[in-house]
């Protein structure tokens, strides 16, 4: 029983400091918004995550995109959105590498690569905007 403080205490400063790591870094980026073509699209956060790592490494000739380099969390329901973290991503470290990737994005589609929305019962999300901060 001794042991185990030690390591719930050293595991306490672990998730402190990932915390502090996810705050700062979530404070600078650059966020794509999306307009879903359904009302209701299936697996909105699925299918938005693997577009999304697609579509970046088509667009930079990256083949190694992960899924840690953004931030998710609005994917799941409208307004959907991804946060690139700045600091993160090999190459694309500055606010400005990001936003000369993004901004070619705006008016693109998700899931078709082509200049018509994909159909079907996972839809497609337009870029609508890049907001870099």
């Amino acid at each position: 029983m001794c042991y185990i403080v030690p390591v719930l205490v050293a595991m306490g400063a672990m998730t402190n400091a990932a915390a502090l790591t996810n705050t700062s870094r979530a404070s600078t980026g650059c966020s794509i918004n999306l307009a879903s073509t359904l009302t209701t699209p299936a697996s909105p956060g699925e299918n938005i995550l693997m577009k999304t790592m697609i579509k970046w490494d088509s667009t930079t000739g990256m083949s190694e995109f992960m899924s840690t380099y953004c931030d998710w969390s609005n994917t799941s329901s409208a307004p959907f959105s991804v946060l690139f973290y700045a600091n993160t991503i090999p190459g694309y470290e500055s606010v400005a590498d990001l936003e000369s990737v993004l901004d070619t994005w705006v008016g693109t589609w998700l899931v078709s690569d082509t200049a018509t929305p994909s159909s079907g019962v996972v839809g497609d999300y337009n870029v609508t905007s890049v907001e870099c901060s």
